[in-house]
């Protein structure tokens, strides 16, 4: 009866392991971290079928039920053991069974992965447990003796490692069953990513969602709910929906979004963004290395934007012709004429550029000495962004004032009717605008990283003024080489305009300044940023809990910066001997800075 139950429990390893690597083969991420998709001639159970499989673990169960029950039992089948290897058995099937619904076509399996999570999860975390710290020494007798045959934690690992395998601590039933548990939780956060209804909800849930490294099975299976097999995005909407919903809520006037020029430009559109959401799902590293190289491709797409913008205009306007274009004044060139297009595409430019310089800070790219310059750059940004959501904004309002002039001085019925009908459209566009709270989420996170960036950027200037923070001398290369380096994949694209190293040397010349006073207005942005977070939390703004994880964050960042600028501005201005450290323990795009005795060099 052992050997029964462990050649099916080994089968069931072996097909969870060959629809795991199939899953990430699928998926086109087998080249990522140390997951290699070769299997070296071992058979991994591919010719056997799952629901086969299930029938099998169901009979062996039954075998071990009888055994248990007969008179005279044996003593290794006592009460506890066989409740653990009942579990389990019940663990393999549930799981397999949830392997089997989470790659249905269409995502038609997420309902019951939805049934069927609660379950597992409780019985991983209760009967089936790998670890428990309350287990008693009876427990622990019995999880010995069934050890052999239940599960090898690694079992994954040593069918599809490199050969030879690289030497790693080896991982204990406590590790084992914490990534077990994390693995499942992953799932069902995946899973509802099936409820955004829109671009930017979905980006905002991938940078979330990736930011708590789930693994590469669970962000493989991102792959097939992006892009499902009825060619829909969450197997709902179409990208040409999406495209055009987010350039409404953007604020392009709802009248050139039926345009036959806007439509052509939509349909361009799905490659590059499909693309940008495909970026999301790799790791942190390969986020930012594939971020870099699909820029020059929206760099094209900018371009061909600004194009279009021009042909919208007079395809909106035909009576319109180059020479009355050319006579008219810029207050009525603004009224008609927007780039509304190249604004869009340059707002998913900024963000992409954005993450991709935080991603810098988490992934420990930047030394100290460079991070008061990728603030500067993170804070110009974070203002253009603003600048150009708020531009559009004012736009768009321009726009309905123009409709509502026109209705009350037009003669003619026909133009009136015109300009009453676009007139509602804008003004039910802009107020959706302001009610929308994504949107609202977005600008106000946008502004709190951008004061912030500006207060350490301060910071990190009065602490070069007092000589705390000091470049090293280097044999080869310069700051300038390294901050070149840095942002050159920010020079595939027109706009924003790429920043240069004099700019900042120009803004950051420490003649300019006192260590005291920027020390000061340091903590002036500092207290901005923390009477805003706090008015939020307090006022339970956003509650969702990506919102409130970076907010808490933040606060933590701004309260201990703040506490060592007031110790700072109390202390000796001459005081030397002390080196600046960083810490990404609060946030991680944002550190806290400490002071510590110099080491000696």
């Amino acid at each position: 009866i052992i050997a029964a139950v462990a050649l099916v429990l080994f089968m069931s390893y072996l097909k969870s392991a060959w629809s795991m690597r199939r899953i990430v083969r699928l998926a086109d991420m087998y080249e990522e971290e140390d997951f290699v998709p070769s299997h070296f001639g071992l058979s991994l159970a591919e010719d056997v079928d799952i629901r086969e499989l299930d029938e099998l673990l169901g009979a062996v169960r039954n075998l071990v039920l009888a055994r248990a029950s007969a008179p005279n039992p044996d003593p290794a089948f006592c009460a506890k053991g066989v409740e653990l290897i009942l579990a389990r058995i019940d663990y393999r099937r549930q799981y397999l069974d949830l392997l089997l619904e989470v790659t249905k076509p269409n995502l038609e399996g997420i309902p019951r992965v939805f049934e069927l999570l609660p379950t597992i999860l409780a019985n991983l975390k209760g009967p089936a447990a790998l670890y428990r710290s309350d287990s008693s020494e009876e427990e622990k007798a019995s999880a010995e003796r069934v050890r052999a045959f239940t599960v090898d934690a690694t079992i994954n690992r040593k069918i599809l490692a490199s050969s030879p395998p690289r030497a790693d601590p080896p991982l204990n039933l406590e590790a084992s069953q914490r990534d077990a548990v994390r693995h499942l939780e992953h799932l069902g956060e995946m899973c509802k990513l099936v409820d955004e209804t829109s671009l930017l909800g979905l980006y905002e849930a991938l940078l979330h969602f990736t930011s708590n490294l789930p693994d590469i099975v669970t962000r493989s299976l991102l792959i097939p709910v992006l892009y499902t097999e009825n060619k829909l995005a969450l197997g709902k909407f179409t990208y040409e929906e999406w495209i055009t919903h987010s350039l409404r809520d953007f604020g392009m006037p709802s009248p050139d979004l039926t345009t036959k020029t806007c439509k052509g430009f939509v349909e361009a559109l799905v490659k590059p963004v499909y693309e940008m959401l495909r970026v999301l799902t790799g790791n942190r590293a390969r986020q930012r290395r594939n971020i870099a190289n699909i820029l020059p491709d929206w760099g094209v797409v900018q371009q061909e934007a600004e194009v279009q913008d021009q042909l919208l205009l007079f395809e909106a306007n035909p009576d319109l012709d180059e020479n009355e274009l050319s006579k008219m004044q810029p207050s009525q060139l603004r009224e008609i004429l927007h780039f509304s297009l190249h604004g869009w595409v340059t707002v998913w430019i900024i963000r992409l550029m954005s993450h991709h310089l935080k991603l810098g800070f988490e992934l420990e790219l930047y030394q100290k000495y460079e991070h008061d310059i990728m603030f500067w750059y993170l804070s110009f940004l974070q203002s253009r962004q603003r600048d150009m959501q708020n531009e559009m904004e004012s736009y768009l309002s321009r726009r309905l004032m123009h409709a509502l002039n026109t209705e009350k001085s037009s003669k003619s019925d026909d133009t009136k009717r015109k300009a009453k009908k676009e007139g509602k459209s804008l003004r039910l566009q802009l107020l959706a605008m302001r009610g929308d709270i994504l949107l609202a989420r977005e600008k106000c996170f946008v502004e709190l990283s951008q004061l912030l960036s500006e207060g350490l950027l301060r910071l990190l200037i009065a602490f070069r003024k007092r000589g705390i923070l000091v470049n090293p001398q280097f044999s080869f290369g310069s700051p300038q080489i390294r901050f070149n380096h840095r942002i050159a994949a920010y020079r595939a694209v027109n706009q924003p305009p790429t920043l240069s190293f004099e700019s900042y040397c120009s803004v950051t010349d420490l003649s300019k300044y006192e260590a005291a006073t920027l020390f000061t207005h340091a903590k002036g942005f500092l207290d901005k940023v923390k009477e805003t977070v706090s008015a939020l939390i307090k006022g339970k703004t956003f509650t969702d809990a990506a919102s409130v994880q970076h907010l808490r964050g933040l606060l933590k960042v701004v309260i201990g910066n703040s506490i060592l600028i007031t110790r700072e501005l109390d202390a000796a201005a001459g005081a030397g001997g002390r080196q600046l450290d960083a810490e990404f323990s609060a946030h991680c795009a944002f550190p806290l800075f400490q002071l510590s005795p110099a080491k000696a060099s």
